[in-house]
């Protein structure tokens, strides 16, 4: 445990800050929280502002990311839209704000880390792969075992998905952009195409995940599914508008948020108590 004690501002965020204000706690921090619903721990104090969880802070933790819209702070949890502005009409300068995603430059007179680093985006697969099958295996009328299983995009989270698939027994077909990215799909035994042949192989598929984040498909492309095909979008931009799409965004705070939360306190630790390390 952290000897020193710090107060911690939580503003905004999901089922992973509720996780990650009992980690804070467990080393010793205060901690307070602001527009993070009625499931917070007692290991956490409740205020009613965010001046009020401002007051005092030694440091401030933002979720990922920290906003969808610039404007506002991400607070799926709160029943009303928190204005960023009112954030930063109450920020001392020099105060340490820890977010997730934050923009080019951070904010004015604090001094900003963007804790959503290559380490945790990695690790953040993990449960979004997981995720993703368990919706499948939930909504599919058949087994994964033997199925015909497409994954679009070729990065951290199509990767693990392409591996877990073969483990269950599907076929995999991988479509990617790049023609490295197909030829290392090749490499671990999956079948690739590049994404220009998505559209007229769609009826092949009994499921699909797609982690591109691309307007790829014409909404009446997806005509040509089977009727019991599950396609379950993973990416927070999906590539149609389709009622068909089994939209999936942030699955490591709905599947995963005792291990998510983890993954962003071991970003945040070091720098919050920088005698202990990580």
């Amino acid at each position: 445990m952290v000897t020193e004690t710090k107060k911690i501002a939580l503003l905004g965020g999901d089922g992973r800050f509720l996780r990650l204000a009992e980690l804070l706690a467990a080393d010793g921090a205060e901690v307070c929280a602001y527009a993070l619903g009625d499931a917070l721990p007692d290991c956490a104090v409740r205020c009613a502002s965010i001046s009020d969880a401002l007051a005092g802070a030694d440091a401030v933790l933002l979720p990922v990311p920290y906003s969808r819209d610039g404007t506002h702070l991400n607070a799926p949890l709160h029943p009303e839209p928190v204005p960023l502005d009112a954030l930063l009409a109450h920020a001392t300068d020099g105060l340490p704000i820890f977010g997730g995603m934050l923009p080019k430059g951070g904010f004015p007179g604090c001094v900003c880390l963007d804790y959503y680093s290559e380490r945790m985006q990695i690790r953040n697969a993990v449960p979004s792969a997981e995720g993703a099958l368990m919706i499948a295996l939930e909504r599919m009328p058949g087994t994964l075992h033997g199925s015909s299983a497409f994954v679009i995009g070729y990065g951290r989270i199509g990767k693990l998905l392409a591996d877990r698939l073969r483990a269950f027994g599907a076929e995999v077909t991988v479509f990617a952009r790049k023609e490295n990215d197909r030829a290392f799909a090749e490499a671990f035994s999956c079948r690739a195409a590049p994404i220009e042949a998505l559209a007229e192989r769609l009826g092949e598929a009994d499921v699909l995940f797609n982690t591109a984040p691309a307007a790829l498909l014409a909404p009446e492309a997806l005509d040509a599914l089977k009727p019991e095909a599950v396609f379950i979008e993973l990416a927070s931009r999906p590539c149609c508008n389709s009622e068909r799409l089994l939209l999936s965004p942030a699955l490591p705070a709905r599947t995963s948020p005792a291990a998510a939360a983890q993954y962003i306190y071991d970003e945040i630790r070091p720098h919050l108590f920088p005698a202990v390390g990580g």
